[in-house]
């Protein structure tokens, strides 16, 4: 559970089910804004020929995972309703249980309620193959992130979210003014930033410190 459906919530638990399970083949989700993007295509991205995506689906590209919409709730009914009678029962188990905070709720639904749900409704499968591809040691830290795209300026500046990014010398490659610099926010909130793959060293300055390095 988490306070409302957000990217970082679909990320976080992709991110667990990976952990536990490997990574899944394709997820079948609906059009929401945390899932997928439908506005049309940017000029730049109508000459590179590519379509927009989410950070969602950027995230799922790098593990190879397809990510299907259903344009309709009908689409994908039988999940539709088991869920809705699991997110029913399990209000009324958690006012049976006394709980009324999250963190006490999550814990009570992976250690007391999902198991007991699987023990009574849980069948073999059909085909015993295990659909999942293992993780392989892949940082899924690194890829389960918010990932854009600034201008390096003049004085070799980077401005992001109203914070300033200083790129020092020495690095290599080195980034010069004009260059696309990419800048990775984590979901743990931590940040870097990047040129072509590399990491880039730099220090966050204010905008006194700007005018006096100028």
């Amino acid at each position: 559970m988490s306070e409302q459906e957000t990217t970082e919530a679909a990320m976080t638990l992709l991110s667990r089910w990976i952990a536990k399970y490997g990574i899944p083949q394709a997820l079948y989700g609906d059009r929401k804004n945390s899932f997928v993007i439908s506005r049309e295509p940017s000029v730049e991205e109508q000459l590179a020929g590519v379509q927009p995506r989410s950070h969602f689906q950027k995230a799922c590209a790098k593990l190879g995972i397809e990510v299907l919409v259903a344009h309709s709730p009908q689409a994908k009914g039988r999940v539709e309703r088991s869920h809705g009678v699991y997110q029913d029962r399990f209000m009324k188990e958690l006012r049976l249980a006394g709980i009324s905070g999250m963190a006490e709720a999550n814990r009570f639904l992976e250690e007391t309620y999902l198991p007991a749900v699987n023990a009574k409704f849980a069948r073999p499968p059909a085909c015993p193959q295990d659909g999942h591809a293992p993780a392989l040691g892949a940082d899924l830290r690194e890829i389960m992130c918010f990932e854009d795209t600034r201008v390096l300026s003049r004085d070799f500046v980077v401005s992001f979210e109203r914070r300033l990014f200083q790129v020092l010398p020495g690095n290599r490659p080195k980034p010069r003014p004009g260059d696309k610099i990419t800048v990775r926010v984590r979901l743990d909130k931590s940040l870097d930033l990047y040129f072509r793959d590399e990491k880039l060293s730099v220090r966050e300055i204010d905008k006194d410190q700007r005018k006096e390095a100028a």
